[in-house]
């Protein structure tokens, strides 16, 4: 039976034989072995723990506290009761939530957006691609170019709704990307002698357009043209005065604001300073406004096309310039050059060959329209000065085409009514096939060809 001690333990019994080895001690270190010659000496037991090599396997005596003492934050937490504990927590959970949406808020009001590769993969020259068969014929007419296409090609570009994208002009933002992939382009001023552009695009998706700047009401009534088309911005005049009010107009008619209403729309990048650095793809703006419904052409009035003039009846007219309600060469001045082989406009700008970032390729149109409307400036209650175009009515327009030079009117009824251009007989103008440029100029701007 197992005896007990003075203090109560029970002794431990042997529960197998303890199995005794021989220890070579020459072939243990010379540390070991005094320890062994020192324990015999003295009569002590000791338990030495050897691994497979005759090494001393050294144990630890104790455990050491490794633990951190509290910070004084959470001291000061642990002290208080369970009243006060739950008034700081709602405290911090509120300060904490005024600081995102705030950051939220500032984020979106610097024009901010997400940021991607600064060369990110583009295909310009790749419209969005269909099941053609290679052998169909082109017998069908894009709605706003009238360049002969095949009805796979129509029957999906039909299934979109045309969409307006502000492309901004300032020294800053050259060369923009995705011009040269539009339909249709209206240029006009902005503030400060700029000018803007609102680049149409239906019958090609690029993946990369811009630099994308804020919006002006009359950028509207272009779009308004096209009949509830898309447009894709960032940032608008908001103005007590209904004539310059660009944000009051996407309330009051619906407008399709790719820029207002769809989240994740654009991206910036480095290569250029802000804010003359924000891109949008127009084939994911596409899926965006299919998301929400927003497909399909929607009454369009379409303009009459011909075919290209035979070479040796094309004019002699090879220059076009203009400047905006000035006079000379400046950053914003114009001049288009006509190449006869190709029957194309090529476009300068302050004497620059004005060009694609994407491709390298020059800016250029089939057609150019330099249309006169009356114009004045206001200065709204954000202390800007805002230009206001008169757009309805009629009035004087300049058509280049085919190397010549056609005197016009044109004509619009209403808000949503295509403008229509009329020759001296009042023979509706037939236009080349292929992209139309329009700039529309104040009365008293400077015309030379």
């Amino acid at each position: 039976m197992p005896q007990k001690n003075k203090k109560g333990d029970l002794k431990a019994e042997k529960t197998s034989e303890i199995k005794k080895e021989v220890i070579d001690t020459e072939s243990i270190s010379p540390e070991l072995n005094k320890d062994l010659s020192t324990s015999k000496k003295t009569g002590e037991e000791k338990i030495i723990k050897l691994d497979v090599e005759g090494k001393e396997i050294k144990e630890e005596t104790g455990i050491s506290d490794t633990r951190k003492k509290p910070s004084k934050i959470v001291t000061w937490f642990r002290s208080l009761n369970k009243t006060q504990k739950i008034i700081y927590s709602v405290l911090l959970v509120v300060l904490l939530g005024i600081f995102i949406f705030g950051s939220i808020f500032l984020f979106k009001a610097l024009g901010l957006g997400k940021w991607e590769n600064d060369n990110p993969v583009v295909n310009q020259s790749e419209a969005t691609k269909s099941a053609t068969d290679k052998n169909e014929s082109k017998d069908h007419e894009s709605p706003l170019t009238g360049t002969l296409i095949t009805k796979t090609k129509y029957d999906e570009i039909v299934e979109r709704r045309p969409m307006g994208v502000i492309i901004e002009n300032h020294v800053d933002a050259r060369p923009q990307s995705g011009l040269n992939d539009a339909d249709l382009v209206w240029e006009a001023l902005a503030e400060g002698g700029i000018s803007r552009f609102e680049a149409i695009y239906l019958e090609n998706a690029p993946d990369k357009v811009g630099p994308v700047r804020s919006l002006r009401k009359y950028f509207l009534d272009f779009i308004a043209e096209l009949r509830d088309g898309l447009v894709m911005h960032i940032g608008y005049a908001d103005t007590d005065n209904p004539d310059t009010d660009a944000l009051g107009y996407i309330y009051n008619y619906n407008i399709k604001s790719l820029g207002l209403f769809v989240p994740n729309n654009f991206w910036r990048v480095s290569t250029k300073v802000a804010p003359h650095n924000a891109y949008a793809s127009v084939k994911d703006l596409w899926q965006k406004a299919e998301d929400k419904g927003w497909t399909g052409i929607v009454d369009l009035t379409r303009w009459q096309f011909k075919e290209d003039s035979e070479q040796a009846t094309l004019g002699e007219i090879d220059e076009i310039s203009f400047n905006w309600q000035t006079w000379g060469v400046t950053d914003y001045s114009v001049k288009w050059t006509f190449d006869a082989e190709q029957n194309l406009y090529f476009r300068e700008q302050n004497t620059v060959k004005h060009t694609d970032a994407e491709t390298g390729d020059q800016i250029s149109a089939k057609n150019i329209i330099l249309q006169l409307n009356p114009a004045s400036f206001t200065v709204d209650t954000d202390s800007k000065s805002r230009l206001i175009y008169d757009l309805i009515g009629e009035g004087d327009a300049y058509i280049f085409r085919d190397g010549e030079v056609i005197k016009v009117k044109w004509k619009k009824s209403e808000r949503v009514s295509r403008t229509i251009y009329y020759d001296e007989s009042g023979t509706e103008i037939e236009f080349n096939r292929g992209r139309t440029w329009i700039s529309v100029l104040p009365i008293g701007s400077e015309i030379v060809y």
